[in-house]
């Protein structure tokens, strides 16, 4: 499929790059995503999910014996892997251990590949009155997960998500973990649920810890409905502008969701109007 997006131009773009999350492309292959990634004009892909498998250590192009092709593969379309989106979550101490194999597992994968960072979440708080021991928990899960990754340049972030998007919860974990391998990823419609319009209250306190940014766009309704990028009421334009003129060096990752809701557009639509949204939000 030739695409008629072009690459962004690079001095409206800064140091910023463009990735999806393989959430928004449910049933492409391996060397479809490569492909249309080439295409379409982004820089990296975010690994959520592929052909069915949402563990990555039983990801086929990251098999021992497929490792290597993989990366040439990557190398040849100037392509990156920016992280492995894991489901580890540590509110549930029954589920604890589960979280941190899962963790340490994409550790090694990323360890192997070349992949920076890890996602991992919160995630809820079963119990108010005893939030802070849930937050506790929730540190010492990211602080294992950081303690393991040691040395091997592998990154653990933390996504603003479900009860976890909310500034001053997040800022209690950020407080507590203590290591430098520990970082944000901010969903910019999660914590839309906290902030609105003013976005800064969550970007300022938080903006040295920013490492990877999931952008979407949703209506302010019940059910957070999503929609077509710029059709709903995200300030993405202010958004990334603040980040261009801040010098954010990291990737602007589409997080369609059709994974979870196949009722939404093909990629192959969502896609390219992405990329083309960014570039003219950025020429403003």
């Amino acid at each position: 499929m030739q695409s008629c997006i072009s690459r962004l131009d690079g001095k409206a773009m800064g140091s910023m790059k463009l990735a999806f999350s393989t959430l928004g492309c449910p049933d492409w292959g391996w060397a479809q995503i490569l492909k249309n990634a080439k295409e379409m004009g982004f820089d990296g892909i975010e690994i959520r999910g592929l052909e069915g498998e949402m563990r990555p250590e039983r990801m086929a192009p990251f098999l021992p014996g497929r490792q290597q092709d993989t990366l040439r593969e990557l190398k040849a379309r100037g392509l990156v892997l920016t992280d492995i989106g894991t489901s580890a979550m540590f509110h549930d101490p029954d589920k604890l251990s589960d979280a941190l194999d899962e963790g340490r597992a994409a550790i090694d994968v990323c360890a192997r590949m070349g992949i920076p960072f890890i996602r991992v979440f919160g995630d809820r708080v079963p119990d108010p009155a005893h939030e802070a021991d849930t937050v506790r928990q929730v540190v010492g899960g990211i602080q294992a997960l950081c303690d393991y990754a040691e040395g091997t340049g592998v990154g653990v972030l933390i996504e603003a998500h479900g009860e976890f998007n909310v500034a001053s919860r997040l800022a209690a974990v950020l407080e507590s973990v203590g290591r430098d391998s520990f970082g944000i990823l901010w969903d910019i419609g999660n914590s839309d649920d906290d902030c609105g319009d003013e976005f800064e209250r969550f970007y300022e306190p938080f903006r040295p810890y920013i490492r990877h940014i999931h952008v979407k766009d949703q209506l302010r309704d019940e059910k957070h409905t999503l929609t077509h990028i710029g059709k709903g009421q995200i300030p993405i334009g202010p958004i990334v502008r603040r980040l261009r003129d801040d010098g954010f060096e990291g990737f602007l990752s589409l997080e369609w969701e059709k994974k979870w809701n196949p009722w939404l557009d093909e990629p192959e639509v969502a896609f390219p109007e992405y990329v083309s949204y960014i570039k003219e939000a950025l020429a403003k």
